[in-house]
């Protein structure tokens, strides 16, 4: 008589090391000539597409405003040159590593807008395709002058896969008011594709542009827009600090199964009878950044011995 000994080998090896992925199954069990498993498809981590954002408030507590390089202001109204981001963000289904940032407190990944004049003048609310509003956009739009006082900075912070990229505005003072000043930052998180925009404050110069601002997001096309309750177009003023999440909210893919290098089925359980030698492999693919992860089980075959002496194994 022959037993069977089931246990886990967590890989987790992958184009990258992160997220993790286990499959559970209880404890290791030996039992004679086959083992009913009821497996679970276990991850740390679920990345929705980016095709559509759910916004939320969160706590106000930006990274630090030193963060990163000065960003060295030649005149105001204009986009900085193309900027190098060393890891793929995704956004609004598409995958980027460079992105410009303009002294209008907003970046983006058109990189067209390299160098050229970013216009101030704006009333349009997002979404909107019209020729003087950013496409794509991130960030909080208004007439600011970095060039005459406060600060820009731009860096990226942490380790892979964790590094943000941090976008700061700090006490940049408004075109025609130099008395009243802005200071936010933009946050984009590696492999969550999450933004943030962290506001300490926002003041209003009434006797320019009518003292319009934008804080949100838009895609390329100008056609899908997001932006927190009562912050898209309009005249509002922020002394009391706040903070704003942008989460992936699309589809996301399921799990799929492996028995012996055959596929045998999509979803997060795996029900059946195995007999030794088996391999079950289950595999989650991350569509932006396209990422595959994967975990193995192996079912092996233990010498015989005595079912009464030995039935049950544990790690």
């Amino acid at each position: 008589m022959r037993f069977l000994l089931v246990f886990l080998l967590i890989h987790n090896l992958l184009l990258a090391q992160i997220p993790t992925i286990n499959i559970i199954g209880g404890n290791d069990t030996a039992i004679c000539e086959s083992v009913p498993l009821n497996l679970t498809c276990d991850l740390d981590t679920i990345t929705r597409s980016t095709t559509s954002y759910l916004v939320s408030s969160i706590p106000y507590n930006p990274l630090p405003y030193t963060t990163g390089i000065t960003y060295d202001i030649p005149i105001d109204d204009i986009w900085s040159q193309v900027i190098n981001l060393p890891f793929n963000f995704c956004y609004f289904g598409q995958t980027y590593n460079k992105y410009v940032l303009s002294t209008n407190g907003v970046i983006s990944f058109n990189l067209a807008y390299a160098g050229t004049f970013s216009p101030w003048a704006f009333n349009a609310s997002i979404p909107t395709a019209v020729a003087n509003f950013p496409r794509p956009m991130i960030g909080m739009y208004h007439d600011i002058d970095p060039s005459i006082g406060g600060e820009v900075r731009y860096g990226v912070i942490g380790t892979f896969p964790y590094r943000k990229l941090v976008v700061s505005f700090y006490q940049v003072p408004h075109f025609a008011c130099n008395n009243l000043i802005s200071t936010f930052q933009i946050i984009l998180s590696e492999f969550t594709n999450i933004i943030e925009i962290h506001v300490e404050k926002k003041q209003t110069c009434n006797t320019w542009n009518g003292g319009r601002t934008c804080l949100g997001i838009q895609n390329p096309a100008g056609t899908i827009g997001y932006t927190p309750p009562g912050r898209n177009t309009s005249v509002y003023t922020i002394n009391i600090s706040e903070a704003w999440r942008f989460t992936p909210n699309g589809p996301t893919n399921l799990p799929q199964w492996f028995v012996n290098g055959v596929p045998t089925g999509n979803g997060y359980t795996l029900n059946g009878n195995f007999t030794a030698p088996t391999t079950i492999e289950t595999r989650y693919l991350y569509q932006c950044p396209v990422l595959q992860i994967f975990d193995i089980l192996y079912i092996n075959e233990l010498p015989c011995c005595d079912p009464i002496e030995v039935d049950v194994f544990t790690d």
